[in-house]
């Protein structure tokens, strides 16, 4: 499939970050990593933001399996092997009996049964529920959650809209309600007459007693589907997400073949958890009670640091777990993470041998730091993707979003981010997708942007305000982007444009709402699957709101989840790929083979 299929603009999207090393000093003589960080880290599997956060977190806790060092293959953890059954439907992992917690009592299936279920919890779900989706029976607990949570804010704000408007609410008030809660989309799907009337209703003032009827209806909605979510929760467990077979045995099961389920559950949102840990509550990972069952125990952690303001006792401690008898025994004997220490501080511990490398650096800081001995830099960061309402003015004009692309002048962008990112011309990346040709990358031409504006009438004063929403994370580069995009476009196609800035979950619930003209944020993957970074483009994605679909590419994605339809069905979505008789061969080929371990 080529770009120019996306109803999006993919443009200087890979962020870069400085992950800067220095020679070994004295921290290293100590037999000890230390490095820095700019956030508090959060050492609950289930809510860790980055990579650092998952950094820790695996030095805790070991998964069923984990990712080689090394290698970079997927290798035996908790798990000392596992089998996949013939339908690809089932796995099932074999636990190391050698497996033990901090407090020496042993680690059970039933510990990751026990952490998945409350990742999922329908109170407080998950930041990273939506990679459980694969798992049995997970995605209707996930996106029933958030139906739930649309239904209610939808009747909340009908509510909030009677009690100022009395007799009538506005039509265009009333339609922003469900644009922003991304309720119309389930609301289109209840067999309502007051909720069929609110959809199509214009904007007049929608009547008051439609409204509580409407709003009745939401309620109601809600009530089904919390019986449905916890339901499906109550059978955790047992026919959703895992069976455990005895306290050695754990069987995945799954909506559809997963090829990459190892790489899946190396991710620290699948580890376990201890019972005493669970019930720790809020002081759940404090030093006190974290209880590991990785190569580290938690030794203490220091307050967390004010908003700009350096606290050289925010620091988490890890060192050895006496316990652990696993297969990946960390090579230092302490972990020290720095967090929040300030540019200047940061050098000075680097100079003098006291960090091995900072994570972040600051721009300031390069004539600095490049006269250290040993010294280099590495990138690394997340795919940044602009995402366009397709079906709204002005985007639902193609040739508009293509007058965009070709008014980014890119060299400039490259100039004025730093770290420079740099372009990807492919949504997977290499690693997971595999060799293969990306699209070529459109060249500069702003005369031909203007041009193409010109013929759509947006000219001169006629393009309309837009307003640019993007993430806010520190350190991402998505603030930097944002700036010099929109000052691009204002400059090179006097167009007007605002940002708004919003906090990682609300900008997943505008996502979803498609409440946005364009919205810029981060897009990564759980595992080595290419459809991480691909379904966020399907029209049935909870997290598209783009307001496009394409039957072909849906067909696609179709056939690529769903090995059996590859092969009995998908012939239309098949047809269209060069290579279609291959693909069929070789995923014949790997049916036959039938169980493996």
């Amino acid at each position: 499939m080529q770009v120019r299929h996306f109803p999006i603009v993919l443009c200087a999207v890979l962020c870069v970050l400085a992950l800067l090393a220095a020679v070994p000093g004295r921290a290293a003589d100590d037999q000890a990593l230390a490095y820095s960080e700019r956030l508090w880290p959060v050492l609950d599997p289930a809510w860790t933001r980055n990579t650092n956060d998952e950094r820790l977190v695996a030095a805790l806790y070991d998964g069923l399996t984990a990712r080689d060092a090394v290698t970079g293959k997927i290798v035996p953890a908790a798990a000392e092997r596992w089998v996949e059954a013939a339908d690809g439907l089932s796995w099932s992992f074999h636990l190391d009996r050698k497996g033990a917690w901090s407090d020496g009592s042993q680690v059970k299936a039933q510990d990751f049964v026990a952490a998945w279920k409350r990742a999922l919890d329908p109170y407080e779900p998950s930041v990273h529920a939506a990679a459980f989706r694969v798992l049995k029976g997970c995605a209707g607990i996930a996106d029933g959650d958030r139906a739930m949570r649309a239904f209610s804010s939808a009747s909340k704000g009908i509510q909030d809209l009677l009690d100022e408007h009395g007799e009538g609410i506005p039509g265009k008030e009333l339609s922003d309600l469900l644009d922003r809660t991304g309720v119309r989309p389930l609301a289109e799907a209840l067999d309502d007459a007051a909720v069929k009337r609110l959809l199509r209703w214009g904007t007049d003032r929608f009547p008051a007693d439609k409204a509580k009827e409407a709003r009745k209806a939401f309620k109601s909605a809600r009530r089904a589907l919390k019986g449905q979510v916890y339901d499906a929760f109550d059978a955790f467990g047992k026919d959703v997400a895992a069976r455990v077979v005895d306290d050695h045995t754990l069987v995945v099961l799954l909506e559809h073949r997963c090829p990459w389920l190892p790489d899946l559950l190396s991710r620290p949102a699948f580890g376990p958890l201890h019972a005493k840990t669970i019930a720790s509550g809020e002081r759940a990972f404090d030093p006190s009670t974290l209880l590991a069952n990785g190569a580290y125990v938690l030794k203490g952690r220091g307050p967390k640091p004010r908003f700009d303001v350096p606290n050289p006792d925010s620091v988490v401690h890890l060192i050895r777990n006496p316990s652990y008898r696993g297969p990946h025994a960390g090579q230092t004997e302490e972990i020290f993470c720095y967090t929040g220490q300030g540019a200047e501080e940061d050098l000075r511990r680097l100079k003098n041998g006291e960090l091995q490398w900072m994570a972040f650096a600051a721009r300031d800081t390069r004539k600095a730091t490049a006269s250290l001995r040993g010294y280099r830099e590495r990138r690394a960061g997340p795919l940044l993707l602009l995402r366009l309402r397709a079906d709204r003015p002005p985007f639902d004009k193609p040739e508009v979003r293509r007058a965009l692309a070709l008014a980014i002048d890119r060299n400039r962008l490259k100039r004025t981010l730093w770290p420079a990112p740099q372009e990807a011309w492919r949504l997977v990346p290499p690693g997971v997708a595999g060799p293969g040709s990306a699209p070529s990358a459109p060249k500069s031409d702003v005369q031909a942007a203007k041009k193409i504006l010109e013929d759509a009438g947006l000219s001169g004063g006629e393009f309309p305000w837009v307003e640019l929403h993007y993430e806010d994370r520190p350190g991402s580069g998505l603030d930097d982007l944002a700036d010099a995009l929109t000052r691009q476009w204002e400059k090179t196609l006097g167009a007007e444009m605002g940002l708004r800035i919003e906090e990682p979950a609300e900008a997943r619930m505008v996502r979803a709402a498609g409440a946005f003209q364009m919205a810029l944020g981060t897009l990564s993957g759980a595992a080595s699957d290419p459809g991480a970074w691909i379904l966020p483009l399907a029209a049935h994605h909870p997290e598209s709101g783009l307001g496009w679909a394409d039957a072909g590419f849906e067909a696609l994605l179709a056939a690529a989840l769903d090995v059996d339809a590859l092969l009995a069905g998908g012939e239309e979505a098949l047809g269209a790929l060069p290579d279609a008789a291959a693909l069929r061969t070789r995923v014949a080929g790997a049916k036959r083979g039938g169980a493996r371990e």
